[in-house]
């Protein structure tokens, strides 16, 4: 059987079509260059956890925060292009031909942190849930953990997550054979 768990996800309105347009300017003049538009998202991100900018938002472990930092691999901004690709996929993933070919009755299992702003504090994690449900789906369940932000599988609380994804997938039904 298809399960899906998502975490640190949202739904929101999709970006005007001047920053469509903007985005398809930029990939074009620039496409590996960092991309203003995606720092621009990712800005104030910070701000609720810290008064200078970093990654605090992440998780309120702050040695993974520091990991994180650490790791050359992390913390840069998305390419032009790439920043493209990514706010058009968010697009067409909402076209309705394409969320209609989602089964009705897939387990879908959305979790978050009340404190990530990459899903507003649960209202974008909220407005899927509220998606899924207008599209039909049966099967979609949820879990908002207080306190804790974006990264759950690096949080101060990691173990109650692992524990709380294990026991969601345990209690599936098993896969035909």
């Amino acid at each position: 059987m298809d399960a899906y768990i998502l975490s640190g996800t949202f739904y929101g309105p999709p970006l005007p079509d001047d920053v469509l347009a903007a985005l398809d300017d930029a990939a074009a003049k620039a496409p590996l260059a960092p991309s203003e538009i995606f720092a621009g998202v990712f800005a104030n991100f910070n701000k609720p956890f810290s008064d200078k900018p970093g990654f605090d938002w992440l998780s309120r472990d702050p040695a993974e925060v520091a990991r994180y930092v650490n790791d050359p691999l992390c913390g840069k901004p998305f390419g032009n292009e790439l920043t493209r690709d990514f706010f058009r996929g968010l697009s067409r993933m909402r076209a309705p031909a394409v969320e209609a070919r989602i089964p009705t009755d897939v387990p879908i299992h959305i979790v978050s942190g009340d404190q990530d702003p990459v899903g507003e504090n649960t209202k974008g994690v909220t407005a899927l849930i509220d998606r899924y449900h207008a599209l039909g789906l049966t099967r979609v369940s949820h879990k908002f953990y207080p306190q804790a932000r974006h990264e759950l599988l690096n949080e101060t609380n990691r173990d109650e997550v692992q524990q709380d994804l294990l026991a969601w997938l345990n209690a599936l039904p098993p896969a035909a054979p």
